[in-house]
């Protein structure tokens, strides 16, 4: 997923609980953080990490 797919994700009325489920992500974590590697760019895919 990249910055444009997770937009749209979010403008289509999707919620986070979607957005976890879709990227195997815990719902009940505290924090969810999103990562992308240099040099950045609409395109680049992104890696997420989940705190409890």
């Amino acid at each position: 997923m990249n910055i444009i797919d997770l937009v749209h994700l979010f403008r289509q009325n999707n919620s986070l609980e979607d957005f976890c489920q879709k990227n195997n992500l815990d719902n009940d974590s505290e924090v969810i953080e999103i990562y992308m590697q240099k040099p950045f760019g609409l395109n680049k895919v992104m890696s997420y990490l989940f705190l409890k």
